[in-house]
């Protein structure tokens, strides 16, 4: 399921925000379950 139609479904959804150059940090959260990560660099 895609995570617009997980929002339009009501269900929640789990993400975070990295604020991070060090790109090791998406291969660490890969393994959290989170549904979304947006990257700010």
């Amino acid at each position: 399921m895609s995570l617009l139609s997980e929002i339009k479904a009501e269900k929640l959804v789990f993400g975070t925000c990295i604020t991070s150059h060090n790109p090791l940090w998406p291969n660490a959260l890969q393994w959290a379950g989170l549904d979304f990560v947006f990257i700010d660099t």
